[in-house]
């Protein structure tokens, strides 16, 4: 709970938005220790923090208190668990709200000039994705899921019976923390979380009010133009390793020849997705899963491009030129996913292996095309948007990195320099391969005549 009106403009930006200081040095009254499943007491609180904040009102009142039961079964779940959740995550944010609100208001008057937002006065009610209903793709978890549902849905009325004092209420979706109850496999630490609430606290305004606001929410920042270029580059990324594949299959099937094809490479890439794909058959509800689909899709059609070079057209492969020696990539490739992998689950390290595999495996398509110093059309197009996809892979991956802590902190790490140099070596060894032609092509007619009459004028003379 916190008042701007004790601190200067220059204090705001130093203490209470300062990285390395808290905003509760700024007051000598720290804390206010209530619980909020106790109604009753919670007059008693409001009237110390009105003592605190004095006129100037309470500007920021953010419901963060929240619970979340382990069962995610309909077949496992009790009546307690449901209440428990509901009063911790529904009922408390209201009633919490319901007993600060005169101070809201007191807030709101006593800055009628500020924009709407945190310099005035709002409301944020600490929520999650997870209560979102066009949002729910996995079921389960009943007590929590219906608590949230009920907050985002309670913020919705608070915007519009607030409307006249001018107070924002938003629901807050912070991310899957790590936290006791975010876990370890959450991708967000707090640091990048809370920087994140901070710089969305910000910017908040009348047009956030009434929302559910955060990473991947309906109503959240990602709005802006910014945050719609980087929605939309994962779809990219995919559009473009679905048109690779299909490049591919179009140079099998309507040339029937293998020729320019390294079998090796598709190889690779069939234990690529297959290692990729083992997660899906670990869920018992696998076939839920959106991301299934894909996986599936790309492991299924590395071994058709498998069964079509090396069974329907196997008398145009060439042997003598897909020689690269696989155990070069496979060797480093496993040390580096049981290394850098943090969890040592079988299906875990097999998706590291998969991310690392999937950015060598074209180095022996590559090695065919230097060792033949030639490059079938469909091929060129096939490398040139695989490489663009893993560029785009990877810019969409340093796009939602926070910290340059979490970059080289781990497998993401060696998976940025390994897809970054193989999308520029795809990209170039195309282009080589290409116009080496056409320059060898040009040395030959321009300079081997001129090299020849040189060679004739010398033997002449020596003659």
């Amino acid at each position: 709970i916190v008042n701007l009106h004790h601190v200067s403009q220059a204090q705001k930006r130093t203490d209470y938005w300062g990285e390395s200081r808290h905003w509760f040095a700024i007051s000598e009254r720290r804390f206010e220790i209530a619980d909020v499943r106790d109604h009753e007491k919670l007059g008693g609180a409001v009237e110390k923090i009105e003592k605190e904040v004095g006129d100037g009102g309470l500007n920021l009142l953010i419901n963060n208190a929240g619970i979340s039961s382990k069962v995610a079964k309909l077949s496992a779940v009790r009546q307690q668990e449901i209440m428990d959740n509901f009063e911790i995550n529904t009922v408390a944010p209201i009633l919490m709200t319901k007993a600060m609100l005169p101070l809201l208001e007191k807030a709101s008057a006593s800055n009628p000039n500020a924009p709407p937002g945190i310099g005035r006065a709002a409301v944020v009610n600490v929520s999650s994705i997870l209560g979102s209903i066009g949002l729910n793709d996995l079921g389960g978890m009943y007590a929590y899921r219906c608590s949230k549902a009920a907050i985002n849905a309670a913020t919705k009325s608070m915007h519009l019976d607030f409307r006249k004092s001018k107070i924002v209420a938003i629901a807050l979706h912070p991310g899957w923390v790590r936290t006791d109850m975010g876990g370890a496999k959450a991708p967000l630490s707090t640091e990048e979380s809370v920087a994140g609430i901070i710089s969305l606290l910000e910017s908040l305004s009348t047009q956030h009010s009434g929302n559910l606001m955060g990473k991947n929410s309906s109503g959240s920042s990602t709005k802006d133009k910014r945050g719609r270029f980087e929605s939309t580059l994962p779809v990219l990324a995919e559009s473009l390793h679905l048109t690779a594949v299909l490049v591919l299959l179009l140079k099998l099937t309507t040339t029937r020849s293998s020729a320019g094809v390294s079998g090796k490479s598709l190889f690779l890439l069939s234990l690529t997705y297959t290692f990729r794909g083992l997660d899906v058959f670990a869920y018992w509800k696998w076939e839920t899963q959106p991301i299934s689909i894909p996986k599936l899709f790309y492991m299924l059609s590395s071994y058709l491009t498998l069964y079509l070079t090396y069974s329907i057209n196997r008398s145009t492969v060439e042997w003598d030129l897909d020689t690269f020696r696989l155990k070069l990539l496979i060797v480093p490739v496993s040390m580096l996913s049981f290394v850098l992998n943090e969890r040592k689950r079988i299906t875990q390290l097999a998706y590291t292996w998969s991310l690392f595999m999937e950015s060598a495996a074209l180095v022996p398509q590559l090695f065919m095309m230097w060792k033949s110093e030639k490059a079938d059309t469909l091929i060129m197009c096939y490398l040139l948007i695989f490489g663009v996809y893993i560029g785009v892979q990877q810019y969409s991956f340093c796009m939602s990195t926070k910290t340059f802590k979490e970059l080289i902190g781990g497998t993401e790490a060696a998976r940025l320099i390994i897809d970054s140099m193989t999308g520029l070596f795809a990209i170039l060894g195309t282009f080589f391969a290409v116009l080496g032609n056409k320059v060898e092509a040009h040395l030959i007619n321009c300079v081997t005549p001129k090299m020849d009459k040189t060679i004739t004028t010398m033997i002449s003379k020596v003659h």
